[in-house]
């Protein structure tokens, strides 16, 4: 479409007005130039008798506003790691080491989807479902299975000698004496 003007709103927002439609599901959009290069977002437009109003959002104010809640445009935001590395945590059972995943997202990015699973994971915590590590890695490992690898892990060093003795025939004098 062609930019018909350009306008301030009563916010001090730079806004661009154009006959370019933008219709239901077209908001976020974006708008490029000639050069393809991104200078707005669709925003909103209107019908009246006298026309459609099509109206897009400045870019630079949108990378103020994005640097002002500290949120990355180039690339992936401190606060979406977080939250990753707390949801990794939150859906293999270690509740407690995903809350402070969740806090910091949090504090840099205020959510309701944050706060939810902060109080999802203290709940778990609380009704004794924190799965730790030790947990995690032998929980279907049976008790004997356990038990024996912890004492192979001390008794390694002695079970390889005897075992590369009896294999390579070290002492044929002393096999001889055994059979």
């Amino acid at each position: 479409g062609v930019v018909s003007s350009v306008k301030t709103d009563q916010a001090g927002n730079k806004l661009i007005q154009t006959d370019a439609s933008i219709e239901r599901g077209n908001s976020g959009g974006p708008a490029l130039n000639i050069n393809s290069e991104v200078v707005g977002i669709a925003t909103y437009g209107f019908a009246s008798e006298s026309g459609n109003y099509n109206f897009l959002r400045d870019v630079e104010d949108l990378k103020k506003l994005a640097k002002k809640y500290n949120v990355s445009t180039s690339g992936e935001s401190e606060s979406s790691t977080l939250w990753a590395k707390g949801l990794k945590h939150f859906w293999s059972g270690q509740y407690k080491k995903a809350i402070p995943f969740f806090q910091k997202a949090q504090r840099l990015f205020p959510s309701p989807i944050f706060q939810e699973y902060i109080e999802k994971s203290q709940q778990a915590v609380k009704d004794g479902k924190n799965i730790n590590i030790f947990q995690k890695t032998f929980s279907s490992t049976p008790i004997s299975a356990v038990i024996f690898l912890l004492l192979a892990g001390l008794t390694g060093g002695a079970a390889t000698s005897l075992l590369i003795i009896t294999k390579t025939n070290f002492f044929p004098k002393t096999k001889k004496l055994l059979t």
